[in-house]
């Protein structure tokens, strides 16, 4: 199985992640995950990261990758997001 995994950056903040991978063992197909974070500040000023509810969905293998991101994208609502940039991960 070979995956490609992006992050998602909006307004210059690190959002989450996105996975796509290749599976092949019983079928062919692309499994595509999103991975959403929200950045919290406590009334201490502390900041943390916490993980939000990820979705995974089946695709077939000939839908792009670029077309899964885009698919992805739409399913989670990140705030006041002027600026998105999905990178990839090396």
């Amino acid at each position: 199985m070979s995956a490609r995994k992006f992050r998602i950056i909006c307004n210059e903040k690190f959002q989450g992640f996105i996975f796509i991978s290749d599976y092949q063992r019983n079928y062919e197909c692309k499994i595509g995950t999103i991975a959403p974070f929200s950045l919290e500040i406590n009334h201490e000023g502390e900041s943390e990261i916490t993980g939000l509810k990820h979705i995974t969905e089946i695709y077939l293998p000939e839908i792009s990758d670029e077309h899964i991101k885009v698919d992805l994208i739409r399913k989670v609502t990140f705030n006041n997001c002027l600026k998105m940039e999905i990178i990839p991960v090396q």
